[in-house]
């Protein structure tokens, strides 16, 4: 394999199912710092730009992240598919990445700063609806969440205009207020970490009186009278 010149003090090379680490002296780059082979071909790799984390995407549908200094992923995740590309934000703090699963993900680079070791629980989509809905009618909730390195535990909906909804994965309810909801929830996992919040707009439109009757006169109704007890109109 031939080695090519580069500028960068950092630069990274992918080949096969392989990520290879290079750090550059001078012009000419010297023998690779690691390498660490993923389970399909990688697609993607992506470096922040202070050097100190590398994001990669294979055929093997996961996304790795490691430290600049060991070929050890400091995680990986398994998305629905192969992941195409990745992105890593200039201070290594987020990754994202795009899958043939058709979904986005983002990350938060726990591995700095996270004196505990876990890794707390994502949300990947919650799902409302019927939506818009009137006063009375039947809403169904159903959330997709996950953790990596455990279990999720605990489960909290809420409404700012209802308060707290339900603790369950997934519910229903039909007696939400008429309005427009803001609906948040969040997951917990066994060690005790939270997710961050995801938030969906649920309508509940006021419902509509029902119609009885009606009847067509011909000319105008000028006075209408209802009986005490509702049995009798008298219009003309």
């Amino acid at each position: 394999m031939d080695t090519h010149s580069v500028r960068l003090p950092l630069a990274f090379l992918l080949l096969l199912a392989v990520v290879f680490l290079f750090v550059s002296e001078g012009a000419e780059a010297k023998d690779s710092e690691w390498s660490y082979e993923t389970g399909g071909a990688v697609n993607s790799v992506a470096i922040s730009a202070d050097g100190e984390y590398i994001a990669a995407g294979a055929s093997d549908d996961k996304v790795y992240l490691f430290g600049k200094d060991s070929s050890t992923p400091l995680w990986n995740y398994t998305t629905g598919n192969e992941v195409h590309t990745v992105a890593i934000s200039a201070d290594g703090e987020y990754i994202a990445a795009g899958s043939f699963d058709s979904k986005v993900y983002a990350f938060k680079n726990t591995a700095s700063g996270n004196e505990s070791g876990n890794d707390p629980p994502q949300i990947w989509s919650i799902d409302v609806g019927p939506n818009p809905v009137y006063e009375g009618e039947r809403v169904y909730f159903d959330s997709d969440s996950e953790d990596t390195d455990g279990y999720v535990v605990a489960f909290a909906w809420t409404s700012d205009v209802d308060g707290l909804l339900s603790t369950n994965d997934s519910f229903d309810s039909d007696n939400l207020s008429v309005g427009v909801h803001t609906i948040s929830f969040r997951v917990r996992d066994n060690d005790g970490a939270w997710s961050n919040y995801a938030y969906h707009d649920l309508t509940i439109l006021e419902e509509e009186s029902e119609l009885l009757w009606s009847y067509n006169i011909t000319s105008a109704v000028m006075s209408i009278a209802i009986s005490a007890d509702g049995e009798y109109i008298v219009a003309s």
